[in-house]
């Protein structure tokens, strides 16, 4: 079990398919997962409008600016993460980081090119 964030647009399954089978290191392609093995967790931080949301089934839209505002404290959290649940010393170059890197650039991507994207977690 863990934390799931899917990034949403208009045709996005025909663009990159499904499901990522929980990859920690999927941002690039919108998702990004964090399992239940202890805190802090960076997802809550990044998309906290979802966790605001009155409902848990509707996804919700969050400017870019407003995600990349908040990836240099979301990247301290993953690095934490990786160094206290799981025992590894990692840098903003370690692939789990980058995955959230990706998810913000893709967001920004998405925005520029006039994608409306929304965010849903699975929690």
């Amino acid at each position: 079990m863990g934390i799931d964030a899917y990034m949403l647009w208009e045709g996005k399954d025909e663009e990159f398919g499904r499901g990522f089978g929980f990859s920690v290191t999927s941002g690039d392609k919108g998702y990004l997962r964090e399992a239940y093995h202890g805190s802090p967790y960076a997802i809550p931080v990044l998309l906290k409008e979802c966790y605001e949301n009155e409902s848990e089934e509707e996804s919700v839209a969050i400017p870019a600016s407003v995600l990349r505002s908040r990836l240099p404290e979301v990247i301290k959290i993953v690095i934490e993460r990786e160094n206290l649940v799981y025992g590894r010393v990692v840098d903003e170059n370690d692939a789990v980081v980058k995955a959230f890197v990706d998810f913000v650039e893709l967001a920004e991507k998405k925005e520029k090119d006039g994608i409306s994207v929304t965010y849903y977690v699975s929690y």
